[in-house]
């Protein structure tokens, strides 16, 4: 079937069919783009809000779209070097089995390669 924009609930944003080839882009800093709740990471309205590790904020992307990581503005020049990771390696903050997305820090933005990017949720350290 298909989804009508107005017989969405509110605040639902459908997926749209054409956007395969744009650019995500995720700020990789300290600041406004971390989040240490499951409110503030997960949009969850519980009546407890239980307290995480601090983290980028979760983004959420459609197939066929790409992700940029890019300097958050700290006002100080720095490198960063992605990797991707488990969910289990994530929730222990340890990239000791992960994927280097570059092969050393570098302070230039960075687009995660394609084939990065599976279908569900993906985890960088």
């Amino acid at each position: 079937p298909l989804c009508h924009h107005d017989t969405l609930p509110e605040g639902v944003i459908p997926w749209l069919s054409n956007l395969t080839g744009s650019i995500v882009s995720v700020e990789w800093g300290y600041g406004k783009e971390n989040c240490n709740s499951e409110a503030t990471c997960l949009g969850f309205n519980a009546t407890e809000d239980k307290l995480m590790n601090v983290q980028l904020t979760p983004v959420e992307i459609q197939e066929g779209v790409r992700l940029r990581f890019v300097h958050a503005d700290m006002g100080v020049e720095y490198s960063i070097q992605p990797y991707k990771v488990s969910v289990e390696s994530f929730d222990s903050c340890t990239a000791d089995e992960g994927i280097p997305i570059v092969p050393q820090p570098i302070s230039e933005p960075i687009i995660i390669d394609e084939s990065l990017l599976e279908v569900g949720s993906n985890y960088f350290i």
